[in-house]
């Protein structure tokens, strides 16, 4: 009783928003543009499937992390349950993962800067104007960082409740009702990156006590609250934006563009494209900020001050130099980076690592989350043969 009394209502809804805030992040910008292929009826389940899932993994990870205490990363979880193999295969993930990711935003953020500037300069130009602008405050450290982070989610989320009241009354029905069930399940891992909260089980833990079941509670109620987002935003976009044309989704995804770019030319208010450009720029540099220090403690972890030095030349270069070759890099990184990194990181670690703790107990959950990992894995493979 005594633990739980500590647990406060400011506690509680602030775990909520870090789960809710984890997931929110830059891949918003490019779902709807990847999943506009399938309409929105067959997204919208798969977002309800992927949802699930990822609320179950996270689930999993207080179990585990609450009775592992001493874990504080997935690194130490890796070299606690599966030992030095573990380890190395967990931390080629992670880099990979994040790294990719680092270039995805830069991608994104030059080319939010180039929409707002007249002529477009060269695709270099721009993405070192968002890479400039970002990294100082990247260096400053965590405690900037926070604060940084919480002014741009003010801004996000007050640019995202004027874009719902602004774009609704411009949504078309017969844009929704578009349905290509046949291939929905090609769509299926980069949805797994829309529920990407996990990383932070271990910092909710703390921040709640280890009252596993506060916990919990915020982890589904977060989540949820991720998920209508999502499919609002989802519902906005493809409502709005046709698939087909020279301006339409489709065109988006074959040029590299996010869901900001159709809306010059597709939606008549004034008011929206703005908007969606605010938004777009708040998240993707809230997404980058947060990344790239997580990036730069793991690459620092234990070594010294100079290393640390050098890891923040290591996390700015190497997605940087990926982030201006002249060819497309925000969906094929955010697909199968994004996609295969989430779906090894945050499913297959925890029902791994969940079946090596399940002793005289019903496997039929594991059985389940098996078949989710080979259902998505399958899905991954064949996106990338198509």
């Amino acid at each position: 009783m005594e633990q739980l009394q500590t647990i406060t209502v400011r506690n509680q809804v602030g775990a909520v928003g870090l789960i809710a805030g984890t997931c929110i992040g830059a891949g918003i910008l490019g779902l709807p543009v990847e999943t506009a292929a399938v309409g929105f009826i067959p997204s919208l389940i798969l977002y309800a499937i992927c949802w699930f899932f990822m609320s179950w993994t996270g689930l999993i990870f207080v179990d585990i992390f609450d009775k592992a205490r001493s874990c504080t990363s997935f690194i130490s979880l890796a070299r606690f349950s599966f030992g030095p193999v573990g380890v190395a295969l967990t931390a080629v993930v992670y880099a990979g993962l994040f790294f990719t990711l680092m270039a995805v935003y830069m991608r994104g953020g030059g080319g939010l800067v180039a929409l707002c500037l007249s002529p477009s300069p060269p695709l270099w130009i721009d993405t070192t104007a968002f890479v400039v602008l970002l990294t100082p405050l990247m260096l400053m450290g965590m405690r900037v960082i926070g604060s940084v982070n919480a002014l741009l989610l003010c801004v996000m989320v007050a640019a995202y409740l004027l874009f719902v009241v602004v774009c609704f009354p411009c949504i078309d029905m017969q844009l929704l009702e578009r349905a290509e069930w046949g291939n929905m399940g090609l769509t299926f891992p980069i949805i797994l990156t829309a529920f990407g909260f996990q990383g932070g089980v271990p910092t909710l833990l703390k921040q709640l006590n280890y009252d596993k079941g506060a916990a919990k509670r915020a982890i589904v109620v977060g989540s949820l609250l991720a998920f209508a987002v999502y499919i609002l935003w989802q519902a906005l976009i493809l409502g709005t934006i046709p698939y087909a044309g020279t301006t339409g989704l489709q065109a988006a995804l074959a040029n590299d563009q996010t869901a900001i770019a159709p809306l010059q030319t597709s939606v008549r208010s004034s008011w929206i494209y703005p908007l969606g450009t605010v938004f777009g720029l708040c998240a993707l540099a809230s997404s980058f900020l947060g990344v790239g220090i997580s990036l730069v403690d793991f690459l620092a972890e234990g070594k010294s001050l100079r290393w640390r030095r050098v890891s923040y030349l290591g996390v700015i270069a190497i997605p940087y130099l990926l982030a201006i070759q002249n060819v497309p890099i925000f969906y094929p990184a955010l697909r199968y980076g994004g996609g295969l990194g989430c779906l090894l990181l945050l499913v297959v670690l925890p029902t791994a690592v969940f079946q090596k703790s399940v002793q005289g107990h019903s496997k039929s959950g594991i059985y389940i989350l098996w078949a989710f990992v080979s259902l998505a894995t399958y899905y991954e493979i064949a996106h990338f043969l198509n």
